[in-house]
């Protein structure tokens, strides 16, 4: 596989999804300006209802999601891979799945990944209870692109190392995180897990995320990421509306797996081939 150009968009949504849209496509074609092959939406990068400590995407069926049609319209006019972060897609249940798509060049919604790890967290300034509002996913997805096999993902599932692991293993070199992560909580391990992701598969991370405020007052993090194989942070946005760009080189993950292959170390099956050894209790040592 060639070399090529990955970017990154970052920005604010609010309870207007057609705003976020046209907010999105505008930034859309600065990646595209800028020679971007392949571009990453953030978490919910089509409408969110965040009233009443709901965290909802607006949500539609998918076989007539209007914010889906005009991503896929806008990848196949410029011939460029989309990764879309996620958009609210009606459950069954009446809640909604957090779902991220990946469009091809020719403006077909390959891939869908229905959001698995949902953000249920208890916060010093508020509590978020994502599944009140969101039907979890089941399925682990990876697809091929221009940039790579990737493994899609999103925002909370960051916390499960276990997930890129496997993505890993099944072939995939880079690793889709768009998120929403509130400020509170990117500040303390934002950078930390994104980059543990990385080193640990040897993997590329391509991580765009909300910035600014929800409405309701619900801050968010920005600091949109590249990241490559070895950890190195090839490109970062701040706190404010942003594009950024980096190189995807295929050489870099296979280096990074040849020099540290620990992604490929692991036992398949650590509970039932290595023993857990528990010494009973004694009296503290002094």
């Amino acid at each position: 596989m060639e070399k090529v150009t990955a970017a990154c968009i970052q920005y604010t949504a609010s309870n207007d999804w057609k705003k976020d849209v046209d907010t999105a496509l505008e930034l859309l074609n600065v990646a595209v300006g800028r020679g971007a092959a392949i571009a990453a939406l953030p978490e919910v990068c089509a409408g969110i209802d965040t009233s009443g400590g709901l965290f909802r995407p607006s949500a539609f069926e998918e076989s007539n999601h209007p914010a889906l049609k005009e991503f896929c319209a806008f990848a196949r006019e410029n011939q460029i891979e989309l990764v879309i972060g996620s958009i609210g897609v009606s459950a069954d249940d009446g809640r909604v799945f957090n779902a991220s798509f990946f469009v091809n060049a020719k403006g077909q919604p390959v891939a869908r990944y229905d959001k698995i790890h949902l953000c249920d967290i208890d916060l010093p300034d508020r509590q978020v209870r994502e599944s009140a509002a969101v039907a979890p996913g089941t399925k682990l997805v990876i697809v091929p692109t221009r940039a790579g096999k990737i493994g899609l993902s999103i925002c909370y599932d960051l916390r499960f190392p276990q997930i890129y692991r496997r993505y890993a293993q099944a072939g995939a070199t880079v690793m889709s995180i768009p998120a929403a992560f509130m400020r509170h909580t990117g500040k303390a391990h934002w950078h930390t897990l994104l980059r543990a992701r990385a080193i640990e598969t040897g993997s590329f991370v391509l991580a765009a995320g909300q910035c600014g405020e929800f409405e309701g007052g619900v801050p968010l993090f920005g600091h949109s990421m590249i990241i490559d194989p070895w950890g190195q942070v090839l490109a970062e946005a701040g706190e404010e509306p942003d594009v950024i760009t980096a190189v995807i080189d295929p050489e870099h993950v296979w280096d990074a797996r040849q020099r540290l292959p620990a992604w490929s170390h692991q036992l398949t099956d650590v509970a039932g081939r290595v023993e857990l050894v528990c010494p009973a209790e004694t009296d503290p040592v002094v």
